[in-house]
């Protein structure tokens, strides 16, 4: 079961009702079975110092791929929103989300913060074509049944967090951002910052 971060920093063994993974952690897991692979292949030519600095670095690439394409994630509880981003969570009461809007990354208002979710975004040119889609919209019904033909997951997530939260007392103008709780994931920073290390100490001692 996975764990929802407490206001208090502890976890709480919780199954998430909903999860909702990034569109890009299929990329992601693509890039993790090609870096096991090819630390198998340097390896099996070598243990010098030349070979382990390679191991290293492909090792951080892998803990990046993972951080940034695979983490990021949605998860939906009862009481909250959780977001996973590369390196922290975010504890989103329910109550507190106003509004969940998609620009170049997912933006959860909350009273006078906004909370960034990383695992959906758009790039401008996606931007542009969604806002030319929303103009289509607004016109005639067979316009507006083409629009709904382009209504894509990122879409579809943001419509689903605020049909929740609203379920759930958000949108009411009771909004606070007193309650959001970011948790930095620091195992994680420890992990890449040791693998940096790691990987520079190894390239001088092969150079």
């Amino acid at each position: 079961m996975d764990a929802a971060p407490s206001p208090a920093g502890t976890s709480t063994r919780v199954r998430p009702e909903e999860t909702f993974s990034s569109p890009s952690a299929g990329f992601g897991w693509f890039g993790v079975v090609v870096v096991v692979a090819f630390v198998g292949l340097v390896l099996s030519d070598g243990r010098s110092a030349g070979h382990l600095a390679f191991v290293s670095g492909f090792l951080l690439f892998g803990a990046v791929v993972v951080s940034v394409n695979i983490r990021p994630s949605l998860r939906l509880y009862a009481g909250h929103l959780v977001v996973r981003n590369a390196l922290s969570d975010f504890r989103v009461p329910w109550v507190s989300i106003e509004m969940v809007e998609v620009r170049q990354v997912m933006e959860i208002d909350v009273g006078d913060r906004v909370v960034r979710a990383l695992a959906f975004g758009r790039t401008l040119r996606q931007q542009r074509s969604h806002a030319g889609r929303a103009r289509e919209g607004t016109g005639s019904t067979a316009e507006l049944g083409r629009a709904l033909q382009g209504v894509d997951y990122t879409d579809f997530v943001a419509s689903r967090l605020l049909a929740v939260a609203q379920s759930r007392g958000g949108g009411a103008g009771r909004s606070s951002a007193d309650h959001v709780v970011r948790t930095w994931r620091w195992p994680d920073v420890a992990t890449l910052c040791v693998l940096v290390v790691l990987t520079v100490a190894l390239s001088l001692l092969a150079a």
